[in-house]
């Protein structure tokens, strides 16, 4: 029995298969556990390993050798008698030795960012947020690891940072933290959104916000020589109101139609310059969810509104961090065009279907979380998974990373006439939310054709998707 624990996160390597676990008694000891391949003959997998590695280990990521082992240390807060607890985020580095992976032979160290906390006056200049500052809370503290890359050559790894809004940089070979990048922030002025579930449909315009990228998953890929990350810029804040610290807790989420707007700033100046008095109705941007922590002035003012993530995905040249590509409104214009049924729904048992369209406009929009790179010949796919309803987005690379092509997008949700109650009791949607993608290639497929495994965490299902070309995905099973 492993105990009072939640697995976050499941990677398999060579003969090896690495689980992390949540203690849900011990927030601050959550754990990585080695198990041996399943074994048919004894029906069992042997434990290999069991250690304690640090707060809330969200993701765990194996070298090609498996002998280099790196886990995101979230350290999310949470409640302890009442009282906010805020650990350090951290890397976890578990090293094996040799090729014999055992329990006799590994060593283990965490990461911190501590050398940080007195320098991140200048790294928020480049976008990077520290949020939560009361009770002395330490920038370390506010640090919130979730997704890791290896670069290419595996001397490097990539974090994603994602409510702060900034990557980290980890060596390998000096095993230490040297870097945090700030993502910036995306100026929907030069784009386009649906900010409002209150303006009956969909109506994609731009509006003068600022989008905070913060993205979930992100990826390593090489073109023409050289590396950049492709990040899916799913957007997350921080909400602590649940915890006993005063009377009110603590939350940086707030509708901009509840904020005042500094008289001389931007958005006035932009509310002249288009003609448009109502900005801040429930119909325009009035709805939309901002952060309380980023653009007020020190009268308690705001100057700018800055929204949660980027509503799509995002190429980073990896050695500069610089942007060389962003999806602008895409995805939500090419869901729109494809199914319109299903834009920006979210799940209400007992509802039509189709009559929870916009329900998520006014939060994060599709929210786009998770990415799988698959190559086709000399072509790079993308695949981006948005949490809703469900969908997943292809794009295409061909040599031009600055201009990848969209392909098609992907529902499982045939029959929106159905309320989310009967399509979930017929079992005829899946892929909704989904969580984390799996590409697997031809040559390593069990069929001999490309595959996409999609965990869907809200719809509790595991789908296998087969690859046709670049314009279908074609769903070959679910359970």
């Amino acid at each position: 029995m492993m105990g009072d624990f939640d697995p976050t996160d499941v990677e398999f390597c060579g003969d090896h298969v690495f689980v992390t676990l949540d203690d849900n008694q011990d927030s601050e000891r959550g754990r990585v556990v080695v198990f041996t391949k399943f074994d048919p003959k004894k029906k069992t997998m042997d434990t290999v390993l069991n250690i304690t590695v640090g707060p809330l280990p969200d993701m765990v990521q194996p070298s090609s050798d498996c002998r280099t082992v790196l886990i995101a240390l979230e350290g999310k807060a949470f409640a302890r008698n009442g009282e906010l607890v805020d650990p350090e985020g951290g890397v976890g580095l578990l090293k094996f030795h040799d090729l014999l992976i055992s329990a006799s032979n590994y060593s283990y160290k965490r990461l911190d960012f501590t050398r940080y906390n007195d320098g991140w006056n200048s790294l928020s200049k480049t976008g990077v947020r520290f949020i939560y500052k009361e009770q002395n809370n330490k920038f370390s503290q506010d640090l919130e690891p979730e997704y890791i890359s290896f670069s290419k050559d595996e001397r490097k790894a990539y974090i994603c940072l994602q409510e702060n809004n900034a990557i980290a940089v980890v060596d390998l070979g000096t095993e230490n933290i040297t870097a945090i990048h700030g993502l910036g922030f995306k100026n929907w002025r030069n784009s386009k959104l649906d900010a409002s579930d209150k303006d009956g449909g969909i109506n994609i315009r731009p509006l003068p916000v600022y989008g905070m990228y913060q993205p979930d998953a992100i990826h390593v890929i090489k073109v023409n020589g050289e590396e950049y990350l492709v990040t899916s810029n799913e957007g997350g804040g921080k909400d602590y109101s649940d915890y006993i610290l005063n009377a009110t807790g603590f939350s940086e989420e707030i509708r901009a139609r509840d904020v005042s707007i500094s008289e001389n700033s931007e958005i006035n100046q932009w509310m002249l310059q288009n003609n448009i008095s109502n900005l801040l109705d429930n119909s325009v941007l009035g709805r939309l969810v901002i952060t309380t922590e980023t653009g007020r002035l020190p009268d308690g003012s705001f100057d700018k509104l800055y929204t949660f993530g980027g509503r799509g995905f995002s190429i980073w040249k990896a050695d500069t961090m610089a942007l060389v590509y962003d999806s602008g409104s895409d995805v939500e214009d090419t869901h729109a065009q494809a199914r319109p049924d299903l834009f920006n729904a979210q799940l209400k048992a007992g509802k039509k279907i189709k009559n929870t369209i916009d329900y998520r406009s006014d939060n994060k929009g599709p929210e786009s979380e998770s990415l799988a790179i698959g190559h086709d010949g000399d072509k790079i796919l993308i695949f981006v998974g948005h949490e809703r309803p469900g969908s997943i987005s292809v794009y295409s690379v061909n040599g031009d990373i600055s201009s990848p092509k969209f392909e098609s997008v992907f529902w499982d949700i045939p029959n929106s006439e159905q309320t989310w109650t009967e399509a979930f009791e017929q079992r005829s949607i899946s892929v909704i939310d989904p969580e984390d993608l799996k590409y697997i290639s031809a040559k390593e497929s069990p069929n001999g054709r490309p595959l996409l495994l999609v965990a869907g965490s809200v719809s509790g299902t595991l789908s296998i998707l087969e690859v046709i070309g670049f314009n279908m995905v074609s769903a070959t099973g679910a359970v």
